[in-house]
């Protein structure tokens, strides 16, 4: 769990997001890592060169630098949820999802204010991720603000603009699943699978299932504004329920 000094800058005080802590990080970045067989040293280095292209293509000082922890004990604190992050830095967060290869926006499944033993959610309930993966145009990712206590399984609504596209990404082992409920056609295109397999168009109500390990993008191809409901089950539990977390 996130160390209890990590406290929430910044951000959108609209969405309801702003007042929370990221709680999960730490054992949502250890499981990452764990599914993908990834040991704090790999990522010492990979944090190197993140942060070296950085100070390059930003021009930070030696003291701007510095807060971008590189070293393996620095890893190894962060995965014990001993390193203070805050929601709002975002520099920190995409800096972080660079880092572990992650889609910027899945952090956001990891959060929720409440766990219930049911929930119940209306559309207009979803908040939206202010933070996107910066290969990604014209998307907007909506999560619930509740989850299902004990419950592997997150879901969320994308939002593409026609032309708008999600970054690549891939997530934890399990099964993911996409429906397009609005819009006329979106592309989710499979880079690294066989060349036959490596697009799927989907029509309106029409849904596709696949490997969640999968690298994956979707693209609206279609002139009108396109809207996924996305569900993933995940192969792991992430045990985000505490004395302290349940309610009701």
């Amino acid at each position: 769990m996130v160390d209890s000094k990590a406290t929430i800058a910044g951000g959108n005080g609209s969405n309801g997001l702003a007042h929370k802590q990221l709680r999960h990080l730490a054992r949502f970045l250890s499981a990452w890592c764990e599914s993908a067989g990834v040991n704090p040293s790999e990522l010492a280095e990979r944090a190197e060169n993140v942060k070296q292209r950085w100070v390059s293509e930003n021009r930070l000082s030696d003291e701007q630098a510095k807060r971008f922890g590189s070293s393996r004990p620095h890893f190894y604190r962060l995965l014990k949820g001993q390193v203070a992050v805050e929601y709002g830095d975002r520099d920190m967060l995409q800096y972080l999802s660079e880092i572990f290869e992650i889609d910027v926006a899945q952090i956001f499944d990891t959060l929720a204010e409440r766990v219930w033993p049911t929930v119940h959610l209306a559309p207009a309930d979803y908040l939206e991720a202010p933070l996107k993966d910066p290969a990604s145009r014209g998307a907007r990712y909506l999560f619930p603000p509740e989850h299902l206590a004990g419950c592997p399984m997150h879901h969320l609504y994308i939002e593409l603009e026609p032309g708008g596209a999600s970054g690549r990404h891939r997530h934890f082992a399990g099964t993911e699943m996409m429906r397009l409920d609005e819009g006329d056609s979106v592309a989710v295109n499979f880079p690294t699978r066989a060349v036959n397999r490596q697009q799927i168009r989907l029509g309106r109500g029409e849904t596709v299932f696949f490997d969640a390990t999968l690298l994956h993008q979707v693209i609206n191809e279609g002139d009108a504004a396109a809207r996924l409901f996305v569900s993933r089950n995940y192969e792991f539990d992430l045990d985000q329920t505490s004395n302290g977390d349940r309610e009701g």
